[in-house]
């Protein structure tokens, strides 16, 4: 039986961009049970209207999964 993590997924992102004020941020959260790159898939729609290089994620959300 292997120990361990068998699966894990980015759950959400919290990021933070250039146009916006210091201390704003913008949160993505995404259900990732369907799809594992749902968190992705949002931050591709948001980098339509915010280009990526004004774009810091500053912090993550990881979703593990044990067997």
């Amino acid at each position: 039986m292997a120990w361990g993590p068998q699966k894990t997924t980015v759950s959400k992102s919290r990021t933070g961009c250039s146009r916006l004020g210091k201390d704003d941020r913008i949160i993505l959260e995404a259900n990732p049970s369907d799809n594992k790159n749902a968190v992705y898939d949002l931050l591709d729609k948001v980098t339509k209207a915010i280009p990526l290089t004004q774009v810091a994620i500053t912090q993550v959300g990881i979703k593990v999964t044990f067997d």
